[in-house]
This record gives C-alpha cells, sequence and structure tokens, in this order.
C-alpha cells in the first residue's frame, strides 16, 4: 500500500477515534516485510485529533526525504513515531527498562529520517517526555520554526540518549544552522531545552517566546550561543485562540500580548534571572489558574507587577 502511494505531496488524518498506527507492516512486491518505509515526495505531514495514536509506524527506518512541514496535534498518547527497539516481554535491569522506556517516549529517534524539516508544531502530546534526541538532532539543519505546547509529560526537548553520551558530549556541537522562532508554550513539566553537556548553536535564532512553563529554570546544561538573539519574551497569547493553524503563530509573533522582555546577554542567565527577581510574577504568567493566597504575598514591586500585568490582559481581552 505505501508503494502506491509514492507521489503523494500532502497527508492529513484527522479526528480517527480508534487509530492506533497510520502504516501498518509494509510488504514488499517480493510478498517479504519492509523494514524502510519511504514517503520520497511528501512535503506536508498533520495528524490530528488522534486520541489513541501510539506511533506512525513500526520497522528498521521511515524517511520523508522531502518532508518541510509536520503538525502533530491532540495526539494524547503518541510516544513516539517509530520505536527505537523491538519491545521486549521480559526485562533483567530495572535501569535498562528505565532508559528503554524514556527512549520509547521520545518523538523522533535514528529511525526517522526527515532532513528538510523546516515547521515544527507538536500540541497536546501527552505521552512525549522529549521531542528527539541528541543525534537526531543533528539531522534537523533545516528547521526555522519550532512550536511546542501543552505537553504535560515533557521534561526536555533535547534528550540525552545515555551517560556515556553525555559524558562526551561537552566535546561536540548541536547546530540548528537555519532556526529562527523557538515557542515552549504550556510546558508544566518542563525543565530545560537540553539537559545535555553539548554545545548548543543557534546562529540566526531571533527570538524565543515562552509561556506557561513554570519548572524551566535553565536552557541547557552545556554553553549556548545566539549571536542574533536580542530578547527573551515571556508571552501570553489570547487564551481563546486555539491553533487549528499553527502558520498563524508563525506569521504573527508580533501579535501576541508580550507581558515581560528581559534579554541579560546569556540565554541561561536570562531565564535564572527571571526565576529569581520575578518568580511572583511568573506564577501568574506561568499558570492559567492563581492561587488568591499567592498573589497577596508581599514585596510590593511584584504586586504592583502582577496588577499591571492583569490590567494589560484585562484591557486587551476587551478588545
Amino acid at each position: 500500500m505505501v508503494e502506491s502511494l509514492i507521489q503523494l505531496k500532502k497527508l492529513s488524518v484527522l479526528k480517527c477515534k480508534a487509530m492506533e498506527q497510520i502504516v501498518t507492516k509494509a510488504v514488499g512486491e517480493d510478498g517479504r516485510l519492509k523494514n524502510i518505509i519511504s514517503f520520497p515526495k511528501l512535503e506536508s505531514l498533520e495528524l490530528q485529533h488522534l486520541p489513541k495514536l501510539k506511533r506512525f509506524c513500526e520497522g528498521d527506518c521511515i524517511e520523508f526525504p522531502s518532508l518541510s512541514k509536520l503538525i502533530i496535534w491532540a495526539c494524547y498518547e503518541l510516544r513516539t513515531f517509530i520505536p527505537s527497539s523491538h519491545e521486549s516481554t521480559v526485562t533483567l535491569l530495572r535501569a535498562i527498562e528505565e532508559r528503554e522506556l524514556e527512549a520509547q517516549q521520545t518523538l523522533f529517534n535514528e529511525k526517522v529520517v526527515a532532513t528538510k524539516l523546516t515547521n515544527l508544531g507538536v500540541w497536546k502530546c501527552h505521552g512525549l517526555i522529549s521531542l528527539f534526541n541528541s543525534s537526531t538532532a543533528t539531522s534537523l539543519a533545516q528547521l526555522t520554526r519550532v512550536f511546542i505546547g501543552k505537553c504535560n509529560q515533557m521534561t526536555q526537548v533535547i534528550h540525552v540518549n545515555d551517560q556515556m553520551e553525555d559524558e562526551s558530549a561537552a566535546e561536540s556541537e548541536i547546530v540548528f544552522s537555519l532556526l529562527k522562532i523557538l515557542a515552549l508554550h504550556h510546558l508544566p513539566n518542563l525543565k530545560c531545552f537540553h539537559s545535555g553537556n553539548n554545545k548548543l548553536q543557534f546562529p540566526n535564532l531571533e527570538k524565543i517566546n515562552l509561556g506557561a512553563c513554570p519548572e524551566m529554570r535553565s536552557f541547557s546544561h552545556g554553553t549556548i550561543n545566539t549571536p542574533n538573539l536580542d530578547r527573551l519574551i515571556i508571552a501570553e497569547l489570547d487564551r481563546r485562540l486555539e491553533f487549528y493553524v499553527l502558520d498563524w503563530f508563525f506569521i504573527n509573533q508580533e501579535e501576541a500580548k508580550p507581558i515581560e522582555e528581559l534579554w541579560e546577554g546569556d540565554l541561561n542567565r536570562s531565564i535564572r534571572k527571571l526565576w529569581d527577581d520575578s518568580y511572583i510574577a511568573l506564577q501568574w504568567i506561568f499558570s492559567e489558574i492563581v492561587d488568591d493566597h499567592n498573589s497577596k504575598e508581599d514585596t510590593a514591586g511584584h504586586d504592583q507587577k502582577i496588577q499591571h500585568n492583569k490590567e494589560n490582559a484585562a484591557s486587551s481581552s476587551s478588545k
């Protein structure tokens, strides 16, 4: 079946409540199972409102050599695009079991080939704890826009494969050559963008937009180079907005409601300063529901900032 779709340029799968997998095990012309699946001309892939979807397919590799746009929306049980290894019924070592489980909750692994991907949006995928591992990240050099939102279990965007890799990571780099916009919103367990020691290079990154990430205290454990980044924006978008068309977010960035702009010259230092100096205010920015007791804490400056933000948000929503 997959071979008959080699001319496919756009694929949208929407509102299939019972679907667990997009592509079943493919069979070649000789009747044997195919372990490599390819969509050579597919440019756009959208998976939306698939509450039971667990994976895209199974096999040794899936190739999207022409894919430029990927949107995944409301796939609550999605844990990975393609499993990194065959599931074992018996696991002897708990450490191995935990590591394999974590790997299975990463969207992209080394089996996914999408070197031309430019626009990536992931929204309401609660089964993911990371987006891709450090080795896969190096193959996504064409990314220009990344939006991640409402993935409740996600703890980091780039996952470190193992301790040995992390120990040698300080000598290696992850380069996002073309990335211009990075948006992270409503990620309640996100602690950082990358927990490894790799040096991160963002030569063309212009804007980072953060909101509702209350656990994020640093961007990365390694060094970061962002020569063109001049501001870190803590923003609250219109809560009535649902991102059915993620292009809206990417195109109309300036229409977001800025609440806080801070730039300390270093990304990690900026995020820490926001956390340390504006903790109470950030609680209001980061949380949809504010505890009344917390909003009445002392520190007059923080109270004034919170009140100012609320008044701005109220006046904007009334327009």
